[in-house]
């Protein structure tokens, strides 16, 4: 599952990771941090926002409703998230063939007809 998020919480971000929710139990399926440094007035960090990030989700998760939960972390440790609900459901059955007509020709019956001259006398 690809997931593309655009974050702008207001502030600079330092680290952000996303969690997926499955029965009760979460799991850190991606995360990024980002370059921080100090400067004259106080930490710079490279993830300026708004902010953009699509990133892949290459773990099997079962059927159901699953929490997909983005936390994103300024350089003070202050963070703000956005989260969605997806619903896994069985895929669709593959698309059958269309039958295809094979036109045959049977003969159930032959009839021979000959037509002779009559011998009128």
């Amino acid at each position: 599952m690809q997931i593309e998020v655009t974050h702008d919480y207001g502030y600079r971000v330092r680290y952000i990771e996303c969690m997926v929710e499955e029965n009760g139990e979460e799991y850190k399926v991606w995360e990024r941090s980002y370059a921080c440094r100090g400067g004259y007035h106080g930490m710079v960090c490279e993830g300026e926002t708004p902010l953009t990030e699509t990133f892949l989700i290459t773990r099997s998760f079962g059927l159901g409703l699953h929490e997909i939960r983005v936390i994103a972390y300024d350089e003070f440790g202050n963070s703000g998230s956005s989260s969605i609900v997806v619903n896994l459901t069985e895929p669709p059955p593959p698309p059958q063939p269309a039958p295809s007509v094979t036109p045959s020709l049977n003969v159930l019956r032959r009839d021979n007809y000959f037509f002779g001259h009559a011998n009128n006398r």
